[in-house]
């Protein structure tokens, strides 16, 4: 009889604690469930298509990343872009190559006063000189793409909370949306809807949830160079074989497209 009461009352307590599993898995579930529609929510109400967005710098990086954005699809794309008149040449060229879509402003300040998302594209001493006396409202989003400045060293030139600013690094490809963007911090990157759809029409954003995780990752891009030497190197060969230049150069791409596809 005494064993029959302890089985009875372990099976009642287990069936308590089953309950209890149960009720907490789908507390969980309906929390993530809600978390996915306020971001989807988020995504819906502050679309990028109606945003400016602003280029304080206009070297190679700004350039790239212009022409990714700009050549993004219309409903996803920014509404504008609007570039500083640093580097004439470059934010000219950028100009005829999209000149309904891309404005150059007068100044560093008209890029503030007009943008909504500004990314920042500039050499560590002149952004030391330069974003400290610029004034940037407090409902902008800050995108860096500075390597070499550190996330409180950013903080302090732009004053402006940390959520609404992102360390970016864009990487070889962004020119045609095929490229890679590494993100700082990672809860930063989900925290405005705008980081993620700006991101996505570069190419695949790689989100890090150290700053010391930069370094190593930036130091592997050291490999590029040499790998697309080594690819012409394959394409001059069969060249040299006989194969028509054309065809050995889209043999060799597309044959190593798919082999880092399937990595």
């Amino acid at each position: 009889n005494k064993l029959h009461v302890m089985v009875m009352l372990l099976l009642r307590a287990g069936g308590k604690l089953l309950g209890l599993f149960s009720a907490i898995t789908i507390g969980l579930s309906l929390v993530h469930a809600f978390q996915l529609k306020q971001k989807l929510k988020m995504s819906l109400d502050d679309p990028l298509a109606g945003k400016t967005v602003g280029f304080i710098g206009c070297g190679k990086i700004t350039t790239a990343v212009a022409k990714g954005l700009a050549r993004g699809p219309d409903g996803l794309r920014p509404r504008q872009l609007i570039v500083s008149p640093r580097s004439t040449g470059r934010s000219t060229a950028l100009k005829q190559l999209f000149p309904t879509y891309i404005n150059i402003a007068q100044d560093n300040e008209e890029v503030v006063e007009q943008s909504d998302i500004i990314m920042l594209g500039l050499l560590p001493d002149v952004a030391q000189s330069i974003l400290p006396a610029l004034t940037f409202r407090q409902d902008q989003l800050i995108v860096s793409m500075m390597a070499t400045p550190t996330e409180q060293e950013l903080f302090g030139m732009v004053r402006l909370p940390h959520e609404q600013v992102l360390k970016t690094i864009p990487l070889p490809g962004v020119d045609t949306g095929d490229g890679v963007v590494l993100a700082y911090p990672a809860a930063t990157l989900y925290a405005r809807a705008n980081f993620p759809q700006l991101l996505s029409l570069l190419g695949t954003a790689v989100p890090c949830t150290q700053e010391a995780e930069l370094k190593p990752l930036i130091a592997l891009t050291a490999n590029l160079s040499p790998f697309y030497e080594w690819l012409d190197r394959q394409a001059t060969w069969a060249a040299d074989k006989g194969v028509d230049p054309e065809v050995a150069r889209r043999f060799v791409q597309a044959t190593f497209e798919a082999l880092v596809a399937g990595a």
